[in-house]
């Protein structure tokens, strides 16, 4: 997750893409944030805070709550309608 981070060039809690088929779509490219890659980085971070809360890692839980609250505000303006 730390290594996928380096993907939120603008610090904003979600990742963006970032003009090379850097996603799923073979060779697609695509730049700025996606709904498809932003979903696929919520529900990860969204399974790093259910894996900390049963292995009690506080400070992983912290970190990832306060990342999930970042970026699913983004997330959510990514869909208009």
């Amino acid at each position: 997750m730390h290594y996928l981070e380096r993907f939120d060039v603008n610090r904003d809690g979600m990742i963006e893409n970032t003009g090379f088929p850097d996603q799923t779509y073979d060779t697609w490219t695509a730049t700025g944030p996606s709904a498809y890659c932003g979903g696929l980085w919520v529900a990860a971070i969204s399974a790093m805070i259910e894996m900390a809360k049963i292995l009690e890692k506080d400070d992983d839980l912290e970190y990832y709550t306060t990342l999930y609250e970042k970026a699913k505000d983004v997330y959510a303006t990514l869909w208009n309608g």
